[in-house]
């Protein structure tokens, strides 16, 4: 840097110091509730898109050298698109599905949030980058307080096996014990069995008690005519 101006010195240090304080902040929240992307990986981001930032401010005669030779010019926006893109690829590998879970989506895009910081502090815009970081920080600690209050939707698929002369009479009461436990029926299908004379009806379902699944079975299975049923994955 020695051949750098002195202001432009300490603009380049004052941003790669914010960027490691920023990367640290969002960083700290997801290393202490154990996520695959914790402290150092969200320093490392954010200062590295920040450095990719400066980079043509520091080699601002190099490249104004190569771009007279080559007629064209680094543009800092394809910097910024570059580094965006890259970090898809990092905040995919943090994904992860389990079940009728889907883990990591908060840290993918957490990964991705942490890259523009970068971008705006190496592109001089601290106080917009530090506004970013003060909003992060109160969606990852006030929001994770408010997810508890929210009662999410469900989408199961309730497979039901039953006598195929009694259906008809069965159908009604299946539709007065999906309205107790309030389960909206959004799509259902008829595969019938020949050799035990019975049709599997499958309801794809959404609700938001999972606590009542077992009640639900349980109530089904009392029904006469219903021989099984059990919940399946989407």
């Amino acid at each position: 840097m020695a051949d750098l101006s002195l202001s432009l010195t300490s603009s380049i240090l004052i941003r790669i110091a914010f960027a490691v304080v920023c990367g640290a902040l969002i960083g700290f929240e997801r290393e202490v509730h154990g996520r695959p992307a914790g402290l150092r990986t969200h320093i490392f981001v954010c200062l590295g898109a920040t450095i990719l930032m400066i980079l043509p401010e520091v080699c601002r005669d190099r490249f104004s050298e190569w771009a007279l030779e080559n007629g064209s010019w680094m543009d800092p926006g394809r910097i910024a698109a570059g580094i965006i893109t890259g970090i898809g690829f990092l905040g995919a590998g943090t994904i992860m599905r389990m079940g009728d879970m889907v883990r990591g989506l908060t840290t993918a895009s957490g990964i991705w949030f942490i890259a523009a910081l970068g971008v705006m502090i190496g592109g001089g815009h601290l106080g917009l980058a530090g506004l970013g970081t003060i909003l992060g920080l109160v969606i990852l600690f006030i929001f994770d307080r408010a997810e508890a209050w929210i009662s999410p939707s469900i989408y199961r698929c309730l497979k039901v096996t039953v006598q195929v002369r009694l259906w008809t009479d069965l159908e009604k009461a299946v539709k007065v014990l999906f309205d107790k436990y309030r389960i909206e029926v959004k799509e259902r299908s008829y595969h019938y069995r020949e050799e035990e004379d019975s049709i599997e009806v499958v309801f794809r379902v959404r609700t938001r008690h999972s606590e009542n699944d077992k009640r639900i079975i349980r109530d089904l299975i009392g029904y006469e005519g219903i021989k099984a049923a059990d919940w399946d994955r989407l």
